[in-house]
């Protein structure tokens, strides 16, 4: 196994491990689900219910939840 395989291997070690975030990762989180609750509304309330706005706010979730998991992953505690 080389280094390049080693590091990925800990990288994903970590990213499969239950984390903790600090306070400030909670405020951010906090803060991106703000956000994306108000686009949610705003999609909501603009656009017709068709699989169009299903898969917005379904993507909308999913960018949600990978920008918890980078705010998590960078400001985190091992639990």
């Amino acid at each position: 196994m080389n280094d390049s395989d080693r590091a990925r291997l800990t990288a994903l070690d970590r990213s499969l491990t239950n984390q903790t975030p600090s306070a400030d990762g909670i405020e951010r989180i906090e803060h991106v689900r703000d956000w994306a609750k108000k686009l949610g509304f705003v999609i909501v309330d603009n656009c017709q219910d068709n699989r169009e706005r299903s898969l917005a706010l379904t993507h909308l979730e999913d960018a949600v939840m990978w920008a918890v998991k980078s705010i998590v992953l960078t400001t985190s505690h091992p639990t």
